[in-house]
């Protein structure tokens, strides 16, 4: 509205069905309550040549009264305050050009008139004097748009409402898909029907069926057809490319030489930005990105339908760049140690990586030329997938992988991915795929002379032995594995598939794994001595191949030794290296689990040295969000029944890095830690409960347990904002903190140290002297069981 005011000319611009006339049509009311000129209003859509725009300006005039008694320029500006010409891009693409020079006449001949466009297309000879380029709404302005228009359908169901989230993801903020998607619930009456609609058919779906001829606000395919027909053969390869980049593609991946057979990569994109069929994206490394929103994006590739042969060849080389780029950041970044930079790249690629990994694997079927990519991009992303706490998809990945290394007849980087493969589902909640996959590679091995392959399948039969339990079992599987790993083998690396060239040395990073396991079945038959001998080796050889991933496991592991052997000085010194390892690579999972072993671990051990001198706020914060994000995978509403062995050791976890953290100057990054137990995990919980659709004889126990818990991390927050400001805790306040520790019950208590806690944290925090864990229990047990007040020998009885 204030551009309006003080602006001649102005341009609305941004994609079909992006709000441009509803926009312009609500500041133009404003600005004629506001003012007394006349506006005149005309639509570009049914215009066809020069001649028959100025009869339809002249018609426009005389409609509002306005006599011609001189020039049409002259008459504008005597009589009109301001002319919109709404959907110049409606035009034929011949007659644009000369759309644009007759704007232009206009411009210049008058003086007094104000000009608004609104136009999918940038008019390169106008020079506005205020430009609106809109973008997609926001997520939450989404969110509520189409909750504003479906107020009054019968939506409750959380398939439903599932459903509506993906259909909103889909819409990407753009506000005339929402409307469409509006008027399809309303249809068909259920999100998830019109949901598997827009999978199956993409944009194609998105047309109202009660309306037997589709208009520009009924249907989005109509509006982008207005655009996509005004497209060289160019323009629309390269938005094909873009459209199958949903975290947007590289620039500099189509300047290439005869890349993607484009003769003017640049030329092309500018033609589709002129449409605003792609907008730039210059804030992420290593370049700018060309991205399109995903409505854009399906009308796209259903216009590629029908020229298979263009659309495969696109398709092929695209995902061959996307595979060269994954094996790229692996090799450049993780193999060479820069674990945390090779994290923050895959983070930024990993959305087209996973999408190229999933159509190349559909292609594959037919076209054995896709093999290639699926392989070099499981073998690169396997790490990521490992760090990322990715586990679910990362062993689907691995499974698609290793299919495809075994028809390419790369048998051992099929054992390798399958090995990883067993790595992950230890590591999620998917062991149950063990065994089967040990019997893969176990059968991928029979008859091999291939020391590499004959090592990998050791180690896995040794993963599924330690898995059940059978630890001197595992043990001589680990002895086998690393016999195979020091002898000479091929030299290759983890992500070729080339011919093999013949080397003369063992395979180091997988010696030094195979070393790592057998140190743990070492340190889990209580041999902890000889398990730091072994993890000290692995360790010295991981430092040597710059295992920056593994290398904090192993002092992870080292520290519980020292530990257990009374060395609290060296397990101290384990556990703060490890963790600032994994922080420095943003290891998910990794972090809190050393975090919560120093935690434990300072119930019986002050440092010399302060640990927050060593650890950051930004350390300990990055440890809090690893273990609630673990915690909301577990304690989530679609997890049903809860899996309580699971809870219970996150729930440790939880207890663990909030000691820590209670222990520090940083305590207050308890509170948000608490609320988000409470309020993202135990309320939606309960509140299933309450609607009956969770049973509390399966789920009370764990749900029992981190309800009290996020009480007790927040009440012991609150204590230590007490004593930041020299405040004392009161009778009562002990209390609360014993009650919280009983009501866990035995054994629960015992195994988090609950009462121990509390009492290092008086002790500590308050100075409150000669207050024991036993004290402070026997005292809570004798109220609870004999119904007398809670006292404790320095604390006078509570009146």
């Amino acid at each position: 509205m204030d551009a309006i005011k003080h602006k001649r000319i102005l341009c609305i611009q941004g994609p079909a069905g992006i709000g441009k006339t509803q926009l312009a049509l609500n500041a133009l009311g404003q600005f004629q309550k506001s003012t007394a000129s006349k506006v005149v209003w005309l639509e570009i859509e049914t215009i066809t040549t020069i001649a028959d725009l100025k009869l339809r300006i002249w018609s426009a005039l005389t409609s509002h009264g306005i006599q011609p008694t001189s020039s049409l320029t002259e008459v504008m500006d005597e009589a009109v305050g301001l002319m919109a010409l709404d959907g110049v891009e409606a035009v034929a693409p011949a007659l644009l050009e000369e759309l644009e020079d007759f704007f232009s006449h206009l411009i210049s001949r008058t003086r007094l008139t104000k000009l608004l466009f609104t136009s999918q297309v940038e008019l390169l000879s106008i020079e506005p004097d205020f430009i609106i380029s809109l973008q997609p709404l926001s997520e939450t302005s989404s969110a509520d748009l189409l909750k504003a228009l479906i107020s009054t359908h019968p939506h409750n169901s959380n398939d439903d409402a599932n459903a509506i989230l993906r259909l909103l993801a889909f819409s990407d903020g753009h506000p005339l898909t929402i409307k469409i998607i509006e008027g399809l619930l309303r249809f068909f009456k259920s999100a998830r029907v019109v949901g598997e609609r827009v999978e199956k058919y993409g944009a194609a779906a998105l047309i109202n069926p009660t309306r037997k001829q589709q208009t520009k606000a009924t249907s989005l395919e109509v509006c982008l057809a207005v655009a996509y027909e005004a497209l060289c053969q160019e323009e629309r390869n390269v938005l094909f490319l873009v459209s199958h980049c949903p975290a947007g593609c590289l620039a500099v991946m189509l300047e290439r030489p005869y890349a993607y057979g484009l003769r003017d990569s640049q030329a092309a994109t500018a033609g589709l930005s002129r449409w605003n069929l792609i907008y730039f994206d210059s804030d992420w490394a290593p370049g700018q990105r060309l991205l399109a929103l995903s409505p854009i994006r399906a009308y796209i590739q259903q216009q590629y339908k029908d020229d298979v042969d263009t659309a495969n060849a696109l398709f092929l080389e695209l995902a061959n760049d996307l595979a060269i780029q994954a094996v790229a950041i692996e090799e450049t970044h993780t193999q060479r140690g820069d674990v945390r930079t090779g994290f923050i790249r895959f983070n930024q690629e990993f959305l087209n990586f996973n999408y190229i990994f999933d159509e190349s694997a559909k292609h594959s079927k037919v076209n054995p030329e896709f093999l290639q990519p699926i392989v070099a991009i499981a073998s690169a992303v396997q790490t990521f997938c490992f760090l990322s706490g990715l586990t679910g998809r990362g062993i689907e990945i691995m499974r698609v992988g290793a299919a495809a290394a075994v028809q390419s007849g790369n048998l051992f980087l099929a054992s390798e991915l399958l090995l990883q493969l067993i790595s992950l589902a230890m590591h999620g909640r998917h062991s149950d795929q063990v065994q089967q996959v040990v019997s893969e590679i176990t059968h991928l091995a029979n008859g091999s002379t291939d020391v590499g392959l004959l090592g990998n399948a050791a180690m896995a039969r040794g993963l599924l032995a330690k898995h059940e339990g059978h630890l001197q079992e595992a043990e001589q599987h680990y002895i086998e594995a690393s016999a195979y790993f020091e002898q000479p083998r091929p030299a290759r690396t983890r992500n070729s598939t080339e011919k093999e060239k013949h080397g003369t040395y063992g395979d180091e990073r997988m010696l030094a794994l195979s070393l790592m396991d057998l140190a743990f079945t070492y340190e889990k038959t209580l041999r902890q001595t000889d398990a730091l001998e072994m993890y000290q080796r692995a360790l010295s050889l991981m430092f040597k191949t710059k295992d920056n991933v593994n290398y904090g496991s192993v002092l992870n592991q080292m520290g519980n030794c020292y530990s257990d052997l009374g060395e609290h000085e060296k397990a101290c010194e384990a556990y703060t290296e490890a963790s600032i390892r994994f922080y420095d690579i943003q290891a998910s999972i990794h972090i809190g689990t050393s975090l919560g072993e120093l935690g434990y671990l300072l119930l019986d051990y002050i440092p010399n040295e302060p640990v927050e001198s060593i650890l950051s706020s930004e350390l300990l914060e990055s440890g809090l969000i690893d273990v609630g994000e673990e915690c909301a995978r577990v304690f989530h509403i679609e997890v049903n029944p809860l899996p309580a062995a699971e809870c219970i050791r996150l729930i440790r976890k939880v207890v663990g890095i909030s000691i820590l953290v209670s222990f520090t100057p940083y305590s207050n990054l308890l509170e948000a830690f608490s609320e988000q137990l409470r309020q993202d995990m135990v309320k939606p919980l309960l509140d299933q409960y309450l609607n009956g659709k969770r049973d509390m004889a399966n789920d009370g126990l764990p749900l029992m347990h981190l309800d009290i818990m996020s009480s007790l991390i927040y009440n012991i927050w609150y204590s230590c904002e007490l004593s930041f400001d020299n405040q004392k805790v009161t009778i009562a306040d002990i209390e609360l903190y014993a009650e919280l520790c009983y009501r866990q019950g035995y054994p629960v208590w015992q195994m988090f140290r609950l009462y121990d806690w509390v009492t290092a944290h008086l002790s500590r925090r308050h100075k409150i002297k000669g207050l024991t864990a036993s004290v402070l229990q026997e005292a809570i047990e004798n109220h609870f069981e004999t119904g007398t007040p809670f006292t404790l020998p320095m604390y006078p009885a509570k009146q």
